[in-house]
């Protein structure tokens, strides 16, 4: 067995496809002749790994990529079988199936125990949905069937909650079938941002982040860089289509320009997925100018895509979303290095040391239960000889029609280690959580009740407790039994990982921060690391070392833009093509010069705030007036009009040209034409300067700021402010905000003016004035004191 390996290593390309022709040949001799290995005979069989408990969770994961299609005719209503074994989702499973293992044998539930269903969707919605109507099966019923009821509030299903799914399309379809009977779905891959929508998806909720974070974030990088002219691809299902359309959105508020867009089918079984691969690339060859593309694809359509880059010897920066960006069997991709660099968003993950010492000890484990570890265990035998790259392209190559049904000695084919070398940290973090999150809702509902009846409780009242999290150590909050009241309560909880707290926000996601991975040849293989942590609540990039900052700022390099900077004394030509990055650069004509085309002159040309300023001394001038002038009297009166009249006056004169005269009178140096030639040249050349090294959204607005951009009309709402704003955006809508208020100061001093023309027009019919009742307040006010002072005399 340990010679084998180090044969393969040796062998050269021809004679890989011999031995791989050779596998090819001896597989159908090992098959079972009548009887495929997991064919679905009854709904038993359907059931990819189980354990018995008190309370059962069942488990939705793609273990593997594509479900087979019949080739009969007619077509029959048939669930087939898989191919396409995903050691990552596998992995999954496991991280589940350990979970519950080490609640069972902690204190946690009391002498509770819990079981499992899980399924494979096979990555198809139709198989999820077989499984999910399972999951609503009445409890111990010996046909599986689904009660119709019109009130499921006392109904017992087969399982308490559901793990999953990996797929966010997948999960949409789950999702709307369990709300049925608001069975609690903690998924720990879905990220659609559509999910958050609690009036479709009631019951649904994650132990990661919206996609919205995500493109947030992607944008921030893209910028940061001083990208604006990219390229993007995903996969054509619900998943990538709304990651595209946040990415989008947040692409155009920081002026970040999409040169393609390139869809990809959503199943490999697709007859146009090759050509539309190759269509992608041609694209991508022929956008010179691109050199930054973002991937929102599914594993196993960017290991197709990437094959068929490699071998057109496209050289790129790939930006990748959670989904992939930590996924080793692409990063052991031979010549994955000539791709270009590769950095990514995975989420954050945890200790996996527990997991490791798990999947040390699973070859112990008994497969009766577990078709998963049972098929995996088949594979080892049919692809255990190969080396590292073509044993994980083995293993995702073979269809579960093509396995041994037994295997023997399998401690002699075991390989711990690459189970151990495919972990992605991110994803076995959330699946441990997702479990400890329905563990404890089960805790607080099992408080006062006896739970190893099956029926104490039903599904829809674990809604109403909320979890928190310490170290894999996790409390519960119970709250009122109201769906809008656990919205409030999640806003409050507290999850302490790390030494970081993170909170559940008001759609039930998970707003935890993001590892930024940055792929790098290490000793001749391709390595992920870390390069830095995106905190997605304050927007910023938080580094370990200058090592990692400066891997960081290196991507600078690489320049992704459709049009070069203007320099001094140049304009922005617009040319046919839709984007606003893309222009060309013309040289100003004669006695003209360049403001860089949408920015802000000098600040002495700002003339909006000294007219606000002389606006708001003319409007307060004559709001003091009114007190001021009923408690005055006598000689005094008309001089307080005088005074007002010259105060609201002179306050306009002097703001708007006492500037001025400033200048003609103490600073005629600069009252030339030379110096307003020079003034205009040294503005224009430092604000090039700048905008050729600053990101295009650099200032992060205040609660203040966020208030004029509203009421200046530059966004209707909070949420559609991005995090960060390019800063001529907010100069502008100040300049705005105060033009706006000085309308409203004028339009009041008007109102003003008719309502007191209107008052002394009655006044005159009444043969009444300002002047008589002044006098007659006056004299009312003497007579008063002087009554006073004889009665102090008695």
């Amino acid at each position: 067995m340990t010679q084998e390996p180090l044969l393969a290593l040796q062998l050269g390309a021809s004679e890989w496809n011999r031995n791989m022709a050779f596998v090819s040949f001896l597989i159908p001799c090992f098959v079972m002749g009548t009887d495929i290995a997991f064919s679905c005979q009854n709904a038993a069989d359907f059931v990819g790994a189980s354990s018995p408990g008190d309370i059962v969770i069942g488990g939705l994961f793609a273990v593997h990529s594509e479900m087979l299609h019949t080739e009969e005719d007619p077509i029959k209503p048939v669930i087939q079988n898989c191919a396409g074994f995903e050691i990552q989702v596998f992995l999954q499973t496991l991280a589940m199936i350990h979970a519950i293992e080490t609640i069972n044998n902690s204190t946690l539930l009391s002498g509770i125990t819990l079981g499992y269903e899980i399924y494979d969707t096979c990555a198809e919605v139709t198989k999820a949905m077989a499984s999910a109507l399972r999951f609503l099966s009445k409890f111990n019923s010996s046909e599986d069937a689904v009660e119709f009821k019109c009130n499921y509030s006392d109904y017992i299903p087969r399982i308490k909650a559901v793990t999953g799914a990996s797929y966010s399309e997948v999960s949409m379809a789950v999702s709307r079938l369990l709300a049925l009977q608001l069975i609690p779905q903690v998924s720990p891959a879905s990220s659609a941002e559509i999910l958050s929508d609690k009036i479709r998806f009631p019951s649904f909720f994650r132990t990661i982040p919206s996609d919205f974070h995500q493109t947030r974030a992607m944008t921030r990088l893209i910028c940061e860089s001083g990208w604006n002219w990219i390229g993007v691809i995903a996969t054509d299902d619900d998943n990538g289509r709304f990651a595209l359309e946040s990415f989008g959105v947040q692409a155009m508020a920081n002026n970040v320009c999409i040169a393609f867009k390139e869809m990809l089918p959503a199943y490999l079984s697709d007859s146009t997925f090759h050509t539309k691969v190759d269509h992608a690339i041609e694209k991508i060859v022929k956008e010179t100018k691109v050199n930054v593309i973002v991937v929102f694809m599914r594993q196993f359509h960017v290991l197709k895509l990437f094959k068929k880059a490699i071998e057109r010897n496209v050289n790129k920066i790939w930006i990748a979303s959670d989904n992939w960006s930590a996924a080793v069997k692409i990063s052991t991709i031979p010549n994955i290095k000539q791709l270009g660099t590769i950095v990514g968003f995975g989420f954050k993950s945890g200790d996996m040391s527990s997991f490791q010492d798990f999947l040390r000890n699973l070859h112990e484990k008994p497969t009766e239960n577990n078709k998963f570890l049972r098929e995996y265990i088949m594979l080892l035998s049919v692809c255990a000889h190969l080396e590292y790259h073509d044993f994980q392209t083995c293993i995702s190559n073979q269809s579960q029609d093509d396995l041994l049904e037994d295997v023997e000695n399998k401690h002699q084919i075991w390989r711990d280690d690459f189970l151990n070398a495919n972990i992605e940290p991110g994803f076995i973090q959330s699946t441990i959580l997702a479990v400890y999150a329905i563990a404890h809702a089960i805790k607080g509902q099992c408080k006062n009740r006896n739970c190893k009846d099956p029926s104490a409780f039903t599904p829809w009242e674990m809604l109403n407790y909320s979890v928190c999290h310490t170290d894999m150590i996790l409390t519960y909050v119970i709250i009122p039994y109201t769906y809008e009241q656990l919205l409030e309560e999640l806003k409050k909880v507290i999850i302490i990982d790390d030494d970081k707290e993170i909170k559940f926000d008001s759609n039930g996601d998970m707003s935890t921060s993001y590892d930024v991975l940055l792929w790098k040849e290490i000793d001749g293989h391709m390595e992920i690391t870390t390069m830095a942590e995106y905190d997605a609540e304050k927007g910023d990039f938080i580094f370990e070392d200058e090592e990692k900052k400066k891997d960081f700022l290196n991507l600078k390099k690489v320049q992704s833009t459709c049009s070069q900077h203007c320099r001094p004394g140049q304009m922005k030509k617009v040319t046919e093509s839709p984007h606003t990055c893309c222009y060309e650069c013309v040289y100003c004509p004669e006695n003209h010069y360049s403001n860089q085309t949408g920015r802000k002159l000098p600040e002495n040309y700002n003339e909006a705030k000294f007219i606000t300023f002389g606006m708001l001394i003319y409007f307060i001038a004559w709001i003091v007036f009114i007190p001021v002038y009923a408690t005055t009297f006598g000689k005094y009166l008309p001089a307080v009009e005088i005074i007002v009249v010259l105060i609201s006056n002179y306050g306009i004169l002097c703001c708007t040209f006492l500037p001025k005269c400033y200048i003609i009178i103490y600073k005629q140096e600069t009252n030339t034409k030379s110096a307003f030639l020079k003034m205009v040249y040294t503005y224009s050349s430092k604000s090039a300067a700048e905008q050729a090294h600053k990101v295009v959204a650099s200032y992060k607005p205040s609660k203040f700021d966020k208030k004029i951009l509203i009421w200046t009309g530059r966004f209707k709402t909070e949420e559609e402010i991005p995090l960060r704003i390019p800063p001529e955006m907010l100069d502008k809508a100040r300049n705005k905000a105060r033009v706006k208020a000085c309308y409203i100061m004028i339009g009041l001093s008007i109102v003003a003016c008719f309502a007191v023309i209107a008052s002394a027009k009655k006044a005159a019919a009444r043969h009444e004035s300002l002047t008589s009742w002044n006098l007659a307040k006056k004299a009312k006010w003497r007579k008063e004191a002087a009554l006073a002072a004889e009665s102090k005399a008695k």
